[in-house]
């Protein structure tokens, strides 16, 4: 297979499983086709969707991600991310998955920067198992909230002079969601990998709900026609 057809191939994948094998669903009243376990593996340094109509939109993906790197859990971090988040905002301010204050250590309720104890942790043991970033956690439970984190943890493991990277997501979006995750997870992979002057490895996107809403089951069986 040639790499640079990888993440678009493992695209194709999954949208055919959702289309030949997805349940009828319809959480929050909304119809969706729907698969559980769905694991996309990819090389991290092909990491944009080139589909037609799926295209990874690497301009907004990147300003997502200067956004996790910096720490803050607020919507006025840029006039880009206002307009895509303040939607799920429950207070107008911040939003309530923000992932780079929960994995960089702004966040007061876990306490620590994740993100550096990982790569303490892999500098001082290389094959260790621990090095595990939550996302999702128990406190988020304590009251209702608009935006409930789809990612439950980040898992990375340093094998033969690689870093690889296992994102465990409880549910995900194919249309909206997977493009632009999988892009800014690669890359903080490539991040870690360079911080610990290692290879990188493999990246795994695990799914426990995959899936795509009835208002894009034209357009998915539109790409699937066009690529048999």
């Amino acid at each position: 297979m040639d790499l640079v057809e990888t993440v678009n191939h493992e695209y194709l994948r999954a949208l055919r499983t959702l289309r030949d094998a997805g349940l009828v669903t319809a959480p929050r009243r909304m119809s969706v086709r729907e698969v559980f376990g769905f694991t996309f593996e990819i090389n991290p340094c092909y990491n944009e969707v080139t589909l037609p109509g799926f295209e990874t939109n690497v301009e907004y993906a990147e300003e997502e991600l200067k956004w996790y790197y910096s720490g803050s859990n607020r919507i006025d971090f840029s006039d880009t991310i206002k307009r895509t988040w303040e939607k799920f905002s429950d207070d107008g301010i911040t939003v309530n998955s923000a992932y780079g204050y929960r994995i960089f250590g702004k966040d007061p309720k876990i306490g620590i920067n994740q993100w550096d104890w990982v790569v303490k942790k892999l500098r001082e043991d290389p094959d260790s198992r621990q090095c595990v970033i939550n996302i999702n956690s128990a406190y988020d439970k304590e009251k209702p909230t608009k935006d409930l984190p789809c990612t439950m943890y980040l898992h990375v493991f340093l094998r033969d002079g690689n870093l690889d990277w296992h994102t465990y997501m409880r549910s995900q979006d194919i249309y909206y969601g997977t493009r632009n995750d999988i892009y800014c997870f690669t890359q903080m992979q490539k991040r870690m990998a360079s911080e610990l002057n290692v290879g990188v490895g493999k990246y795994f996107h695990h799914c426990g709900s995959l899936h795509i809403y009835e208002k894009h089951w034209d357009k998915m069986d539109k790409l699937l026609e066009e690529n048999k």
